[in-house]
């Protein structure tokens, strides 16, 4: 599944919950226009804010800090 299409079900998982993005805003404490960013592809949830959303919608997965090291450092 392409991370297009996983935030297009978050949405409608949100909308079928009855979930505002404003609500998710203010528990997470950041903008909604991060929210929207995320979900619209805008933003890539690489850095920052917009990464602790991606992560928490589930669109995409937290690794722990020794494994992405390893991976960049190209050590097994």
């Amino acid at each position: 599944m392409t991370r297009t299409e996983k935030a297009k079900q978050v949405r409608a998982r949100l909308r079928d919950a009855g979930v505002q993005i404003k609500e998710i805003a203010l528990e997470l404490g950041v903008e909604s226009s991060v929210i929207y960013g995320v979900l619209s592809g805008r933003l890539k949830g690489k850095h920052g804010d917009s990464r602790r959303v991606a992560v928490r919608l589930g669109l995409i997965e937290e690794r722990p800090l020794s494994e992405r090291m390893s991976e960049a450092l190209g050590r097994a």
